[in-house]
């Protein structure tokens, strides 16, 4: 286990709270001002978050991976639950607060208060979970350096499961503690 010090508040961006595209989109336009400044240091990305929907996430994800090689160092001040994971996993250098824990559980699907969906509509909902689960896996995965196996994923994920901080280490989602 490291010890990481030091936040960049002056390439710093902050992604707290519900992960939806207004949100990114904010965190998305930040990030390009301090990479259009400087595109080889790194941007503190600065975490707390119970999650959000999976199509932002994995499109801010994809930018940043396939458009923009911005280079990131995420660090989680608090709790990070469901897709703020994987949006965490983006940095190159991970590191938590002392006690942080990140909480899976199973992919779900939410609508608003009056949504109505049809019969034909479940057999599109169930593939769309499918087909996140499978990025999200497929994430955690590959950035973990392969330490947090396929089959492990998928274990944490089909319960509710808090992992603690050493064990998010061993797993390699956490390089260290800030």
């Amino acid at each position: 286990m490291s010890e990481i010090t030091g936040v960049n508040l002056k390439r710093s961006v902050k992604i707290y709270g519900h992960l939806d595209g207004k949100t990114l989109e904010r965190a998305t336009q930040e990030i390009e001002i301090l990479f259009a400044k400087d595109k080889e240091a790194p941007i503190d990305l600065l975490m707390a978050s119970s999650g959000g929907m999976c199509e932002p996430v994995f499109v801010f994800i994809n930018y940043f991976t396939y458009g923009v090689p911005a280079v990131f160092r995420t660090i989680a001040f608090e709790e990070l639950a469901s897709m703020a994971i994987p949006l965490f996993m983006i940095g190159e250098t991970r590191c938590v607060c002392p006690g942080v824990k990140f909480f899976f559980h199973p992919m779900a699907k939410t609508f608003g208060k009056e949504a109505s969906i049809t019969l034909g509509d479940f057999d599109h909902v169930k593939r769309s979970l499918q087909d996140s689960s499978v990025k999200y896996n497929q994430i955690i995965t590959e950035r973990s350096g392969e330490k947090c196996s396929l089959r492990r994923i998928k274990k944490l994920i089909s319960s509710e499961n808090y992992v603690e901080t050493d064990e998010l280490i061993k797993l390699g989602l956490v390089h260290g503690i800030l």
